[in-house]
């Protein structure tokens, strides 16, 4: 189905995001009391894997449409980093330095904006 194929990438990419941001909140030493951190990103990580699990039986089940799906992963893209970003509490286009796609600096969003374009053109086109 539609739904799915946008469901999928960008639900899987968001507890990804936010499993990220504190596990990363997890690591920094005397930073937060891993109490507070660890359950959200257990709990994250359990989310994730039922996605996992539950997700190819729905596709089975509703079908999967590859071009709807291509512009879900595009789009779960730049909302992974985003999700990292609010969870440590950073500003939303925050750029790290410990990635490779940080390094390409505000050129990162413009690549990420390029690619969900040239998904939904390819759709639309087909």
């Amino acid at each position: 189905s539609i739904a799915l194929s946008y469901l999928y990438p960008i639900l899987f990419s968001l507890l990804f995001g936010y499993y990220n941001g504190w596990q990363w909140t997890d690591e920094q030493d005397g930073v937060y009391d891993p109490k507070k951190a660890k359950p959200k990103w257990k709990g994250a990580s359990w989310l994730m894997r039922g996605i996992c699990i539950l997700t190819p039986a729905l596709v089975n089940f509703t079908g999967l449409d590859i071009y709807h799906f291509s512009i879900g992963v595009a789009i779960s893209l730049p909302l992974f980093d985003m999700t990292i970003n609010v969870t440590r509490g950073m500003p939303l286009f925050y750029l790290g330095t410990t990635s490779k796609t940080d390094k390409l600096g505000t050129w990162k969003w413009a690549a990420y904006a390029a690619l969900i374009a040239a998904t939904i053109t390819i759709t639309v086109l087909t």
